[in-house]
């Protein structure tokens, strides 16, 4: 089992709050690998076979049909990291409002989100993929008396 502590926001008693923040930016891969093509795959491979003393497994005619590029259906050479099916970004934005507030009996505090993260594929229906989440959050205390205080606490998240 895993122990959390996470750190609540309090009102401040006599001071009305209300911030709103957010921001937009894009999210780029740091790095993306680089494959050979269908027929530099088989050359190469055919070598090492050769090197290990083993015969070639691809003839010199099958790859010159892909290298050639003459029947993408029948010998296909695809770069699934190219432009075609790969943006070079992603954006994302995050929008928050805060509201606080209240006296020296009650004070309250509530906080209501969105963000927004798009997706990095360009093709079919992984184009339109995004994620959303919103949460909202509130708390309210109570102070009967010096010795008696109260309070509830509420959180909500929902990610699509």
């Amino acid at each position: 089992m895993e122990w959390f502590r996470s750190l609540q926001k309090e009102a401040m008693p006599e001071k009305k709050q209300i911030n709103v923040t957010g921001y937009y930016g894009i999210s780029t891969p740091s790095i993306l690998p680089n494959y050979l093509s269908s027929a530099d795959y088989m050359t190469l491979y055919n070598e090492a076979r050769q090197n290990d003393g083993l015969s070639k497994l691809y003839d010199d005619e099958l790859i010159a049909k892909y290298r050639s590029g003459s029947n993408l259906y029948m010998y296909p050479n695809v770069d699934y990291y190219s432009r075609e099916y790969l943006r070079s970004f992603k954006p994302f934005f995050k929008t928050m409002a805060e509201f606080s507030g209240g006296n020296n009996v009650a004070t309250y505090y509530s906080n209501v989100g969105w963000e927004q993260i798009g997706s990095i594929l360009n093709f079919g229906e992984g184009k339109k993929n995004q994620m959303n989440r919103f949460n909202i959050r509130g708390n309210v205390d109570l102070k009967v008396n010096s010795f008696i205080t109260g309070g509830y606490r509420c959180r909500c998240r929902n990610n699509k």
